[in-house]
């Protein structure tokens, strides 16, 4: 997907669900909208690194 419509689909899931979302870019022009604990499984095995990340809206842990 485009990065515009991925950053739109993390807003909106982030609205919906109140859970962390992260845009992040696998390849030179394809956007993914993750949570917390697939972008954790993804870095970890590897895949993307951290720099991967584009846009993040991030739910506060103590609510």
């Amino acid at each position: 997907m485009t990065r515009q419509y991925a950053i739109d689909k993390a807003k909106i899931f982030f609205r919906e669900q109140n859970r962390s979302f992260y845009v992040v870019q696998m390849e030179a022009s394809e956007f993914e909208v993750m949570d917390k604990a697939e972008l954790d499984r993804v870095m970890e095995s590897g895949k993307i690194r951290r720099d991967a990340i584009i846009f993040s809206m991030e739910s506060d842990p103590n609510e």
